[in-house]
């Protein structure tokens, strides 16, 4: 088995930045498309191509021919998805489900087409997940505590929103509100728009007008990454990512429960029963240096994990799983085997069969790399 160059499958949905990710991938965007999502996996709403020696095939279907020389033994299919992510103007307001909900949600929409726009659970997978950012990036998640939404409540006059005794009211409460109650809060955090909280709930008016989700940033965290900075998010973790450019990795799954800030399905009362409605702190994942110009991001589950490798050579492929790398700086080289070895620049990305337990990657620059381990 070989290293092979990894072909990822393009999102074009609407808040996709048009230069983000063309420009990290070195190609030319004259149409000004959404560039929204790069997913590198074997999922089926977003199946990557591999480059092989007998043409173009799809990674899944590798992996179906020989699941143990290319995952391990311990699984019979990827276990993770890795995500590129250029995000122009703000995803939906979102949380995804932890296991037992997506297996209970999968079967209880069986009957809709798998492709319909009204599921929230296209497969029977939790989805987990891992943000780290590229360029500056800004998200919003998990809840503040109540004193910090009480605050923020009074500071635009939403003396009905400083009455609850939970988040979970708070919530509750905004999607209740009229939409002339929405308009004149949103005037009103545009008069104090130096507060970022207030910025952020203007800037969203401006793009969804009325939508109860604009009211967010008063009682969700935001988080300003720089590059190398990272969040986990784990099931129940109301969130949306604003802008920027990140590195996601996460579950294999696609179960997104919606709860505003788009055109898509809004499912409130699945999100009602999905989403923590409490405090939990800080999801910031605190990077751990594993030896020189190697860094982990130690995640609290077993799906995949993420390593950075910074300017040297590394030896690979110890783990018995499959890894997936992408190039984010400079250049890289990739040996094995008697002397086989692949090269790329910024932007490129490779895929590491399970089989291959000795591998030496060489870079100038950095380089992502994500494996997997037991599913949960």
């Amino acid at each position: 088995m070989d290293v092979l160059q990894i072909i990822p499958a393009v999102k074009h949905y609407q808040w996709g930045s048009p230069d983000l990710i063309p420009s990290f991938l070195h190609m030319s965007n004259e149409q000004r498309l959404p560039v929204a999502e790069l997913w590198f996996g074997s999922h089926p709403a977003g199946m990557s191509m591999m480059r092989t020696a007998s043409g173009i095939r799809p990674l899944g279907e590798l992996i179906a021919e020989d699941p143990e020389g290319w995952t391990g033994k311990a699984v019979k299919e990827l276990p993770f998805l890795m995500k590129v992510l250029g995000i122009q103007e703000p995803l939906s307001l979102q949380c995804h489900p932890d296991l037992s909900q997506a297996r209970r949600g999968f079967e209880r929409e069986s009957h809709l087409p798998w492709d319909s726009p009204l599921r929230n659970y296209r497969d029977g997978n939790h989805k987990p997940e891992i943000i780290c950012a590229l360029t500056e990036f800004q998200a919003m998640c998990g809840f503040r505590n109540l004193e910090d939404i009480h605050r923020l409540a009074e500071g635009i006059k939403l003396f009905e929103l400083m009455k609850a005794r939970s988040c979970r009211e708070v919530f509750l409460h905004t999607l209740g509100m009229k939409t002339s109650e929405l308009e004149e809060a949103a005037q009103r955090a545009e008069s104090r728009k130096d507060d970022p909280p207030y910025s952020v709930v203007g800037r969203l008016h401006e793009i969804h007008g009325a939508d109860p989700g604009i009211l967010a940033p008063l009682y969700l965290q935001l988080f300003t990454l720089a590059p190398g900075e990272a969040l986990f998010l784990g099931p129940g973790v109301l969130h949306a990512y604003l802008e920027g450019m990140g590195l996601e990795v996460m579950a294999s799954s696609d179960n997104v429960i919606r709860g505003g800030l788009t055109a898509k399905h809004v499912d409130r009362r699945e999100l009602d029963q999905t989403a923590v409605f409490s405090h939990t702190g800080s999801p910031g994942v605190v990077p751990e240096e594993e030896a020189p110009g190697v860094t982990a991001y130690p995640v609290p589950v077993d799906d995949f994990q993420l390593k950075s490798f910074s300017r040297g050579t590394f030896s690979l492929g110890k783990e018995d799983s499959l890894h997936i790398g992408i190039s984010t700086e400079g250049t890289f080289r990739i040996t094995w085997g008697s002397g086989q070895k692949i090269s790329g620049r910024a932007g490129d990305a490779f895929c590491i069969p399970a089989a291959l337990s000795e591998v030496l990657l060489n870079t100038d620059g950095m380089v992502y790399i994500a494996s997997g381990g037991q599913p949960a």
